[in-house]
C-alpha cells in the first residue's frame, strides 16, 4: 500500500527503503499512544523516509493518501455492514 501511495503521486522510492518504512509503520502502530496509531505511525515513517530516498514533504503526502484511503475503506466497509444489518440481509 505504501508503494502504491508513492506511485500515486509519481514519486519513485527504493524498494528496500519502503520495506523498512512499512515495518516501522506496522511496529509503531503497536505502541497504541493514539487511536489507530494516528500520528505515531506517520512520525515514525517521516523519520525513516530518507531510507526510501524520499524527502519529508513527499513522504508526508504519500502518508496522507495512505491514511485517508484507510479511513475511506473503513467507512465504506462499515457503512455496507450497517446497511446489511438494518435491511436484514446480513
Amino acid at each position: 500500500a505504501l508503494y502504491a501511495a508513492f506511485r500515486a503521486i509519481n514519486i519513485p522510492a527504493r524498494a528496500e527503503g519502503l520495506a523498512v518504512m512499512t515495518a516501522t509503520h506496522q511496529l509503531s502502530g503497536v505502541v497504541g499512544l493514539t487511536p489507530g496509531g494516528a500520528g505515531v505511525q506517520e512520525a515514525a515513517d517521516l523519520l525513516i523516509s530518507s531510507t526510501a530516498g524520499v524527502g519529508v514533504v513527499e513522504a508526508a503526502a504519500a502518508l496522507l493518501i495512505l491514511r485517508v484511503l484507510g479511513f475511506v475503506v473503513t467507512a465504506a466497509t462499515g457503512g455496507l455492514g450497517w446497511w446489511l444489518l438494518i435491511t436484514g440481509r446480513g
